[in-house]
């Protein structure tokens, strides 16, 4: 037992060297290089991802355990499902410096979007069981501050216009599942989906 419990605090602390060094170049006998401001907004952009599915099965667990309200299961799945599409829209827009500036309004817009997706997740964490409402806050929270953070760090290294002259950017459709059925909503500056009953799997 005392063998297995060493292997289990072994194998902990070797993932959280792995984690730890993900946002880092390491290189044998040298100090680490440092992280670029692009590698950083990639990182961060992962890490809201992850967060995502955090609150997805936090939501999940809460409502097959009837601590959440039907109502503010839906607003929550419907939002969570709005991060997953906008997120997977960014992600390539994030690749490289050459496409940030052109970009650059369609970016704001999703950073954006998923800061008001986090901000409507937290404000409808109705949840009877306090550490459950504590963990979607605290997750919802993240990922408004790492979108924030992104947008500030694009625009504070000039990546990114910090006021945008140039055209519209151009409307951004998400399509995402509400019960049986899809719908999609078109995003110009802002966008916020219908106010369908949304399926947010773990």
């Amino acid at each position: 037992m005392k063998s297995i419990s060493i292997n289990v605090v072994a194998l902990l602390f070797c993932a959280v060297l792995f984690v730890g060094c993900a946002a880092h170049h390491v290189s044998n006998g040298t100090p680490p290089a440092p992280v670029s401001t692009l590698e950083q907004a990639n990182y961060d952009n992962f890490q809201i991802a992850v967060h995502n599915r955090a609150v997805a099965k936090a939501v999940t667990a809460a409502h097959q355990a009837g601590f959440i309200e039907k109502e503010y299961y839906d607003v929550i799945s419907r939002e969570g499902i709005n991060i997953t599409k906008v997120h997977q829209q960014l992600t390539p827009l994030l690749k490289d410096q050459a496409g940030l500036r052109i970009n650059s309004a369609t970016i704001k817009t999703l950073l954006n979007t998923l800061i008001s997706s986090a901000d409507t997740i937290a404000d409808a964490a109705f949840v009877k069981d306090p550490n459950v409402k504590q963990q979607l806050v605290s997750e919802a929270q993240l990922i408004g501050s790492l979108a924030n953070t992104i947008l500030n760090l694009l625009q504070g290294a000039g990546l990114i216009s910090d006021s945008w002259a140039g055209p519209e950017a151009q409307p951004i459709e998400l399509t995402y599942r509400m019960g049986g059925a899809y719908g999609s909503q078109h995003c110009g500056k802002t966008c916020s989906p219908d106010r369908g009953a949304g399926r947010y799997h773990a």
